[in-house]
């Protein structure tokens, strides 16, 4: 049995069949423009895999609760694998998430982080690395705003400022990180005082 399941996406609307329990999109060619205005209501239920070519993009939208417009993942845990799980589809691939409507790592844009795979070559030298990178407001209060934030208890325990200051644990201050040479002991103290 085939059914149709068009999904909005920003360009579009994509005509989709499913078929065989695998969601696959069908390129437009499948269906009339009415099939292609429906949209997958609530209550729909898919299994299977979902594609959407073409650079097509996924949109969430209608939100007017909590916990709508959500993605949600459902699957229960495993000691056996791990789920839930956002993935490429090989290590030589860029991924992230960025706060905006720009798809670019770059402050300007909003704050975000970016993952590039082991053995990621579009740019020399970054194969393997996670990086967070704060938006950049308008004129912003720089002890507050623009900033990186790890938290514990709902309470701050490492912020870096927009002005690059790091703190730690909301009591010490640190201008440049000190390094501790590790394979020293005692650790030994280097020429600018740190240890």
């Amino acid at each position: 049995m085939v059914r149709n399941y068009p999904i909005r996406h920003t360009k579009s609307t994509v005509p989709i069949i499913l078929t065989d329990d695998s969601l696959v999109d069908a390129g437009g060619g499948e269906h009339t423009v009415a099939d292609a205005s429906k949209v997958a209501k609530t209550g729909d239920t898919m299994t299977g895999g979902l594609t959407l070519s073409d650079g097509a993009n996924l949109t969430l939208s209608g939100a007017n609760a909590l916990g709508e417009g959500n993605i949600v993942m459902a699957a229960a845990a495993s000691a056996a694998f791990d789920t839930n799980l956002v993935t490429s589809d090989s290590t030589a691939k860029t991924m992230g998430f960025i706060c905006g409507a720009t798809a670019a790592f770059a402050g300007a844009y909003g704050p975000f982080f970016g993952l590039r795979g082991n053995t990621y070559t579009a740019y020399a030298n970054q194969r393997g690395t996670l990086f967070f990178g704060a938006g950049i407001p308008s004129a912003p209060n720089a002890t507050l705003e623009g900033r990186i934030r790890f938290l514990t208890n709902d309470t701050d325990r490492f912020v870096i400022r927009y002005d690059g200051t790091a703190l730690v644990y909301g009591i010490l201050t640190l201008p440049k990180l000190a390094v501790t040479e590790l394979w020293s002991t005692p650790p030994r103290r280097r020429s600018d005082g740190a240890t």
